[in-house]
């Protein structure tokens, strides 16, 4: 080959590499109408589960009864339907309270009142705690009484009211029950014994978390 055709091939070679343009495609527009779609999917999808979890909950909430599911807070309780809730109130804990809507203002027991209370605290809260069920106290209360709660495994606390201040609290049958590092209690007030219908309360509370 000539000598002249070699040197000008570089300069050839630069010449068509200048003239090569890449096209630059941008993606971000595809990949944010991608990522809203499978949003908008996931979120339907969620609503469809919870969909199926109610119609599951109403066929076997039993007739005259009500479900409450508090996803929030971590459990389901089915009351009967004269049964509401009362009062919430957040401190350190989460307090729930369900009993008779007449129970908003009553001042005095009756025999048959029933006041229930869901109560959450983290064990963080609680210094002096290991966070063991077995080591588990409540109210300065310790027992060896266990029993169930939603599907764990719960300790039993009874009290026949406290009376080491100006007044004497109220007597109650107490559940405890861990989720994690979360405590559960479930309370039946004015009662040293759990009534059927008591029982049966019991018996339809369920974690959801």
């Amino acid at each position: 080959m000539n000598t002249k055709y070699l040197l000008l091939f570089p300069v050839l070679m630069l010449v068509a590499a200048g003239c090569v343009q890449t096209k630059q495609v941008d993606y971000s527009k595809p990949l944010q109408q991608l990522s809203q779609a499978v949003n908008d999917v996931g979120g339907k999808i969620d609503g469809l589960e919870k969909r199926v979890d109610e119609l599951e909950v109403a066929k076997s909430t039993k007739p005259g009864w009500t479900t409450h599911q508090y996803r929030g807070d971590g459990f389901s309780i089915s009351l009967p339907d004269r049964f509401v809730l009362i009062d919430r109130r957040v401190d350190s804990k989460v307090h729930l309270f369900f009993g008779e809507e007449n129970q908003r203002e009553k001042t005095d027991i009756a025999e048959d009142d029933m006041l229930i209370e869901v109560k959450i605290d983290n064990w963080d809260n609680d210094y002096q705690w290991d966070g063991t069920l077995d080591t588990a106290y409540l109210l300065d209360q310790v027992s060896d009484e266990y029993g169930e709660l939603g599907d764990q495994r719960a300790k039993i606390f009874r009290s026949s009211g406290n009376c080491d201040g100006p007044g004497c609290g109220s007597a109650y049958v107490a559940y405890l029950a861990l989720q994690g590092l979360t405590r559960y209690e479930l309370f039946f007030y004015y009662d040293k014994q759990l009534s059927n219908l008591e029982q049966e309360i019991l018996e339809s509370f369920f974690f959801t978390q």
